[in-house]
């Protein structure tokens, strides 16, 4: 039997303790990493010149594993930074965030990133598992040393990172910004993020409006037929017209809430040629009187109208 090295990680969620053993061999692909400075201990080195420039932070995800290289920057921004890099909610207490840290880390997991740069705290790993996907670190609740002790996490919609997201997602001057809050907040709360969700698809970039609807149907979040049908007849944009006509087409509550033959009919003189081809490949499937489904569809004789 293989050996297993004596790292385990503490995992509380609602109240349940479970031990993560690493083996070995993972441990051979442990990353290179230089400790943090103490928060709030000591002073950067002073530039030789004053006008030497601050060294570049660099804080990316590749592959699934995260490289830090930061130089007395604040704890807060760091881990803003990495969440926002990693999709991982990271949730800060009162009092955590304005000391200043130096880290250098490269090619390592997120959870062990952290573990890392937060040893000088008390923090929470929530792991959560998605559909068939295995068990990945989801949220990070940090507190000052002995802080954490008689708190439990608290629900996703409280989460101060999601509140922060909001206000990304409505307020970032930076489309690509907005864009990627609206897709985090999906992917998190589902339908809970209708409001947020209803104001990227209406935002005046193409590319929000695209990134929104298309995160949206992937996380399974209903939109309405007849926003659907408004989104695929007037939306400036090709790509939010070809998503939405697809989805309405592949919707079966969609066939009878709407006249779905007549949105069909006029998405064919669309001038995306893409448009005109789905409409084609709907008039078709439409004309054969079946569903995506197979059963018969109620909305032929719409068409057979046009």
């Amino acid at each position: 039997m293989r050996s297993l090295a004596g790292l385990v990680v503490l995992l509380v969620a609602t109240g349940v303790i479970a031990f993560v053993p690493v083996t070995v061999a993972e441990m051979g692909r442990r990353p290179t990493v230089f400790s943090p400075a103490a928060s709030g201990a000591g002073s950067p080195t002073k530039p030789t010149s004053e006008k030497a420039a601050e060294p570049q932070a660099v804080i990316t995800l590749n592959e699934g594993r995260l490289t830090v290289q930061v130089q007395s920057r604040p704890l807060g921004w760091v881990l803003d930074e990495i969440s926002r890099e990693s999709r991982l909610a990271i949730v800060r207490a009162p009092g955590v965030g304005d000391q200043r840290i130096s880290v250098r880390l490269k090619d390592a997991p997120p959870d062990e990133a952290l573990r890392t740069i937060l040893a000088a705290y008390d923090a929470f790993f929530f792991y959560g598992v998605e559909k068939n996907a295995s068990a990945s670190l989801r949220v990070v609740w940090v507190y000052p040393r002995g802080g954490g002790r008689g708190f439990a996490p608290v629900p996703p919609w409280e989460w101060g990172s999601t509140k922060e997201l909001l206000r990304e997602a409505r307020t970032n001057p930076d489309p690509a910004g907005r864009a990627q809050a609206v897709e985090m907040l999906v992917e998190r709360s589902g339908e809970q993020s209708s409001d947020v969700l209803q104001d990227a698809l209406v935002d005046p970039d193409d590319a929000v409006r695209t990134r929104a609807l298309y995160s949206a149907l992937n996380a399974g979040v209903r939109i309405p037929a007849d926003s659907l049908a408004q989104m695929a007849l007037s939306d400036p944009s090709p790509h939010v017209r070809f998503l939405a006509l697809d989805a309405l087409a592949n919707n079966p509550r969609g066939w009878t809430a709407i006249d779905v033959g007549a949105v069909v009919a006029q998405a064919l003189n669309d001038p995306s040629p893409h448009m005109r081809a789905k409409a084609e490949e709907i008039f078709r499937r439409l004309g054969a009187g079946t569903e995506p489904s197979g059963q018969p569809n109620p909305a032929q004789h719409q068409l057979q109208r046009q």
